[in-house]
């Protein structure tokens, strides 16, 4: 079985939890987990914030304990993707510096 690629800020909102069929496969863990959990009864509307529901869910989850698909870690407080586990990987400073370097080789050039 192939582990899927998942991007787990995606995932927040109404959170059904089955025992077949999920969009899903997750194993709890308490530490080094890809997406830190909180349980909100309202507004679930940032990445890590699930609300359960038994209707209309926005996905379906299944707890496992092997095959997981990603891992999360319930939170009382700052929910979320974990620093240094985000997709981008430090993509957006690598950017930022790139754009720095060229911002100061065409002010060099253009003196």
């Amino acid at each position: 079985m192939s582990k899927k690629r998942v991007d787990v800020s995606r995932i927040y909102g109404k959170i059904k939890i089955v025992d077949s069929f999920p969009d899903y496969k997750v194993k709890r863990v308490d530490s080094f987990a890809d997406l830190h959990v909180q349980i909100v009864s309202s507004f679930p509307d940032k990445p890590g914030k699930w609300k359960y529901v038994d209707s209309f869910p926005d996905f379906k989850i299944q707890f496992v304990d092997s095959f997981a698909d990603f891992t999360i870690k319930f939170v009382d407080s700052f929910p979320g993707v974990p620093n240094g586990k985000s997709k981008d990987n430090g993509k957006k400073d690598k950017n930022k510096k790139n754009d720095d370097l060229a911002k100061d080789i065409l002010a060099f050039l253009f003196k």
